[in-house]
């Protein structure tokens, strides 16, 4: 049980936390995360390892350091590092 516990406290804090929202949402999108599948919608969290993927649809997503990504239909955008 301590070695999970000391996994805990070493994972940084950016593997639990959001590092953007979607700002801007039309369409038909989703946020790929781990093996679930979180619908796009304004003010959705994002996170690191996120996968954004539109059909139909346009999402922007503003991340806290006030970076902008616009995606537009038929995109996929994996968000692997920041």
């Amino acid at each position: 049980m301590r070695w999970l516990t000391l996994l805990f406290i070493l994972l940084p804090a950016t593997a639990w936390s959001s590092i953007g929202t979607i700002s801007e949402f039309s369409g038909s999108g989703v946020l790929e995360r781990d093996s679930n599948t979180i619908d796009g919608a304004v003010d959705v969290g994002v996170q690191s390892m996120d996968t954004a993927v539109t059909a139909k649809g346009r999402m922007r997503i503003d991340f806290i350091d006030d970076t902008r990504v616009d995606i537009t239909e038929h995109s996929r955008l994996i968000i692997d590092e920041f």
